[in-house]
């Protein structure tokens, strides 16, 4: 091996031109490479929704959700079945797990349910399966806002002329309009002057139906060579031909127009929900891209639309730019990886005084960035903020292997060695595939890992896999060549520093005196350092099981979510007054930016986007603030969290399950009061609604036989009276807009109104209100089941405290509750994905460690060298946790990757140490020889301790999107770097010395000679 790397070092024009040629496919495949916020995640969720207008939650899950959820038992891989049982609609979501291929599993859940399909009622709609995508997301929106148009008017103009230039351009997937008013023909018919002439408004809907044809009727043969087709066209065009239509009524055959008994306009659907931002409603067109499309280059093309844009009564405003937040998060990331790398290369001129290494480490670096983008490409990877990420912790790997190699190759040249660029290859060829290989295999358990992990992080172990390899080849053979070749003139400015070495060179020998080794390495002799490294070991394990954890350490955002809850049967004009009074409040918060609200009918999503500059208050003192605004607003609920991309921290759910709903809702008023007992809980919430007043019109089916009519003739006179029916639509340009038919507003305030009507029958008239009768009750809103059973569900909101503190505190609780049969609780996902991940990284450090052991033992060809290095790994770990503990800060999924990478970079400087022992004379001692080795590699050492180091500080003063992943794992990679470089010095010679020579704990096993 070492004779092949040094014939290739000697080629220097062939290894020119591989390393041009490879930064030429590099660049040909950052090119090639998507850009991304966050990895793209596979989802194993799909949902079955059916509809039923018209019907009540209870109904709705007797005839279709329940029937659904029995089928679908069958189906294989499923993980759970959560169901919502609403007005007019069942949707069924089911989790599979993450093994099982969803395209299959939807066809299936399609048969099983079309196996049932006859059972259910006529009016019940084809049940669709659709997938849950949780790429499917706008990635760009555009607010227009005018003061002369109404909202109805800036609808149709993004309608007819926007939305069809926005999907013409690449890489646009969809567009969508959403606010403002619907266009809607209106005939309110006057209730008195209709019935009285004898029409009913199902007649009325008739008659525009019926005119409004487009019928194909056959075929004429003119002759025996040429036919015509001949089609009935009757369409109403405009508002005109509406008002056009006549009925003849009674045996008089007298003509109604139908302008004698209604009022037709151009007018606006009822609204459901209405949007604002800054206290103004407004239009918003919000665009997705198509799967393969680039969302850098699709933004940029829809932001030269949108300048392209011109209308004199409208303003266009870009409120949402997805790859503005993507190019931040990857500049952020890109911006930490190059002072990283500066900051490296000033470490490395520091220590070696010469500008000639630092030349070659500045070519180097960008060289193995770019060439990491061939992998990444060829792994159909994107540029996300886990994979800059690992490229920016990939630079201090390859400066490392860089340092040692050009670090070896001035001591040799130092020492007067001939030819020292190819004795040091073959000194440290070896070394450098231990330190790679260890580093590289500890990234294996995440091909282990659960769904979500693997899907946040993969990316991450990739791009610092690749960063590995390459540093690997190019410090073995491009860095050496350079060194070849770079000519002494280069170190130009090496007189100009001679007054900054004396000075730096003093203090170089502060750091030697103060971390020179003790003179003996016996065990025996324990110096003061050593306990007080060993007690901070010995406090790390301890401090392992008090240490706060959560799933990701979230500091809080830029952003907050607010929702607003009122009474049930609020409506959505009375919903939207109270929420206006809770915009203004808000956005005279010094602290918030703007409020952008959704409302619908007693509830409303607030968010809430803060500042920059909080003059030192932290999102939950602005949370607090908000509170003690909007508590005092009666008849009125908010309930305020944090908003990131990876989910809130702060909020535990708490499922209640069984059977009977108002008893699940009376255990979860009990629970809820015992929760709030803790000191640690901020909020409660129900995630449920008492029932809504309900009038129950029941039919007398003799009465209603008698007067000659029928339910489904009542039902639709009814329907059509209050909520209006639809009977066809008129095509206005390129365009369909409804006509609804319904009462005028006058004629339907109350339940009387429609009930005392004279209905027309034959040559008489029959009041409604003599044919049913009136039952006053409550109907659900929402019904919701979990495996089959039903479900009401509490969130807990929390402060001062972690995620798995309070979990158990609650936990606790609910164990002393007592429940009734076939009752029961079940904890959120959040609380079982922490304890999951906390079981999983536990056993994949394990893991990782073990592929250590293993790979040290083949390459070292010893078990008892290797297992010292192992034993490096916790050592190194425990002593993490104390400085984490000690700071404030969280055991969390970004730890625990920061833990992974500590198990390969932290054994680098034993594994230094012991290579270099190995290498010395046969007859000396080994204390001896490992006091040599520490001696020899303690400059090598603390610079690639320092430039791993530097490399990572940018990243704790992070705040862009994604911070809050990679702080705390670049403090964890800081902390264990640090330590393990005084352990490499102060623990690991004596603990290498006692268990080499020690013949009870280890087999001895070895081929090598030296030991």
């Amino acid at each position: 091996m070492d004779n092949l790397l040094v014939t290739i070092v000697k080629r220097k024009i062939t290894v020119t031109m591989f390393v041009v040629a490879a930064v030429g496919f590099g660049i040909a495949s950052f090119r090639n490479l998507k850009y991304e916020l966050m990895p793209k995640k596979e989802s194993n969720i799909l949902s079955i929704i059916t509809r039923y207008p018209g019907n009540s939650p209870s109904r709705i899950e007797e005839l279709i959700t329940k029937p659904i959820e029995k089928q679908i038992v069958g189906v294989g891989g499923v993980e759970k079945i959560l169901s919502s049982s609403e007005e007019g609609e069942s949707k069924i979501t089911i989790f599979f797990n993450t093994q099982e291929p969803l395209k299959y599993k939807s066809v299936e859940l399609k048969s099983k349910v079309e196996l049932i399909r006859y059972n259910f009622p006529r009016e019940v709609e084809e049940p669709y399966v659709v997938r849950f995508n949780p790429e499917d997301k706008p990635v760009f929106t555009i607010r227009l806002t005018s003061k002369l148009l109404s909202l109805k008017e800036l609808r149709e103009i993004s309608e007819k002329k926007l939305k069809t230039i926005l999907e013409r351009v690449p890489g646009v997937g969809e567009v969508i309009v959403i606010g403002g008013r619907y266009r809607e023909i209106r005939v309110d018919v006057d209730k008195g002057r209709l019935l009285s002439t004898g029409l009913t408004p199902n007649q009325v809907m008739d008659e525009i139906r019926n005119i409004n044809r487009d019928i194909y009727l056959g075929k004429l043969i003119n002759s025996p060579e040429i036919e015509s087709e001949l089609r009935l066209k009757n369409r109403i065009d405009s508002i005109q031909d509406l008002r056009n239509i006549n009925f003849v009524v009674g045996k008089s055959r007298k003509v109604v127009r139908i302008t004698d008994v209604s009022e037709i306009y151009d007018g606006e659907r009822d609204l459901s929900d209405l949007s604002r931002e800054k206290g103004f409603e407004n239009v918003s067109i919000q665009i997705k891209k198509n799967s393969s499309a680039n969302i850098l280059e699709v933004c940029k093309l829809l932001e030269q639309e949108v300048s392209n844009f011109e209308h004199p009564n409208i303003s266009f405003d870009i409120a949402y730019n997805q790859s503005k937040y993507i190019s931040a998060a990857l500049d952020s990331v890109s911006m930490s990886g190059l002072v990283g790398a500066l900051a490296c290369s000033i470490i490395v001129f520091l220590f070696l005084k010469d500008l000639r290494y630092t030349i070659i480490i500045s070519i180097t670096i960008p060289i193995a960035v770019v060439l990491s983008f061939v992998i990444l490409d060829s792994l159909q990877k994107s540029l996300n903020i886990m994979t800059l990420a690992g490229l920016a912790l990939g630079v201090g790997v390859l400066i490392d292997s860089s340092i040692v190699v050009i670090e070896r190759i001035n001591s040799n040249i130092s020492n007067g060695i001939g030819d020292p660029i190819f004795v040091s290859i073959d000194e440290l060829w070896k070394e450098l595939l231990a330190s790679s290989v260890t580093n590289i295999i500890v990234f294996i358990p995440l091909l282990y890992a659960s769904a979500d992990f693997k899907n946040n992080f993969l990316d991450l172990a990739t791009s610092i896999t690749a960063c590995i390899l390459i540093a690997y080849f190019l410090s073995l053979i491009f860095v050496p060549m350079l060194c070849s070749v770079v000519p002494n003139e280069w170190n130009f400015i090496r007189a100009d520093i001679a007054k900054i070495r004396i000075d730096y060179s003093k203090f170089i020998e502060s750091i030697k005196k103060r971390y020179e080794f003790f003179s003996s390495l016996s065990i025996k002799q324990i110096s003061p350092k050593i306990i007080v490294l060993v007690t901070i070991i010995f406090f790390g394990f301890v401090f392992m099981v008090f240490i706060r954890k959560e799933y990701i350490d979230f500091a809080g955002s830029r952003e907050i979510v607010g929702s607003v809850e009122l009474p049930t049967g609020t409506n959505l004009e009375a919903t939207s007054r109270s929420v206006k009074l809770i915009e203004e409040l808000i956005s005279k918060n010094p602290f918030v930016e703007k409020v952008s609200t959704k409302v619908e009918k007693w509830h409303a999503d607030l968010s809430i986007k803060l500042k920059k500059d909080l003059q030192g208050n932290s999102p939950e003192d602005i949370k607090t603030q908000l509170r003690n605004t909007t508590d005092d607003i009666k008849g009125v609920f908010v309930y305020y969290i944090d908003a990131n991309a990876f989910g809130s921290n702060k909020e535990l759910d708490i499922d209640i399950i069984g059977d009977d709903l108002e008893e699940l809702k009376k255990l979860s008023r009990e629970i809820a009061e015992s929760i709030k007992e803790l000191k640690e809980t901020d909020q409660v919430v129900f995630r449920f609604r008492e029932g809504k007043e309900e009038l129950q019109l029941n039919l007398r089916q003799d009465k209603v036989a008698l007067a000659g009519l029928t339910n489904q003739f009542i039902s639709d006179f009814a329907r059509t009276a209050l909520q209006g029916s639809i009977p066809t639509k008129i095509f206005d340009r390129d365009r369909e807009v409804d006509i609804r038919v319904r009462f005028r507003a006058d004629d339907r305030k109350s339940v009387d109104d429609l009930t005392y009507s004279l209905i027309p029958v034959n040559d008489s008239k029959v009041s409604l209100i003599d044919l049913l009768e009136i039952k006053r009750t409550k109907a659900d809103t929402r019904i919701n089941r979990k495996n089959k059973r039903r479900m009401v569900t509490i969130t807990a909101n929390f402060k001062d405290t972690s995620l798995s503190e309070y979990a158990e505190k609650a936990e606790a609780k609910l164990k002393a509750f007592t429940f009734p049969q076939n009752y029961y609780y079940d904890l959120g996902d959040a609380v079982k994905k922490l304890r999951k991940n906390q079981i999983e990284m536990f056993g994949f450090i394990l893991f990782a460690i073990g592929l250590i052991y293993g790979t040290l033992a083949i390459l070292f060809q010893s078990l008892k060298i290797s297992f010292p290095i192992m034993l490096m790994v916790p050592i190194n770990i425990s002593a993490t946790t104390f400085f984490l503990f000690i700071f404030g800060q969280t055991y969390n999924v970004s730890t625990y990757i920061g833990f992974i990478l500590l198990a390969g970079l932290s054994i680098n400087n034993s594994i230094m140490i012991i290579e270099n022992a190995i290498r010395n004379e046969d007859k000396i001692p080994f204390p001896e020889k490992m006091r040599i080795a520490v001696i020899n590699r303690k400059r090598a050492m603390r610079m690639t301790t320092l430039t791993t180091i530097f490399a990572l500080i940018p990243g704790i003063f992070g705040s862009s999107e994604g911070s809050e992943f990679w702080r705390p794992m670049s403090l964890a990679v800081i902390f264990g770097m640090s330590f393990s470089y005084v352990s490499a010095i102060e623990i690991f010679p004596s603990l290498a010395n006692f268990f080499i020579n020690s013949k009870l704990l280890i087999p001895r096993l070895t081929i090598r000679k030296s030991v």
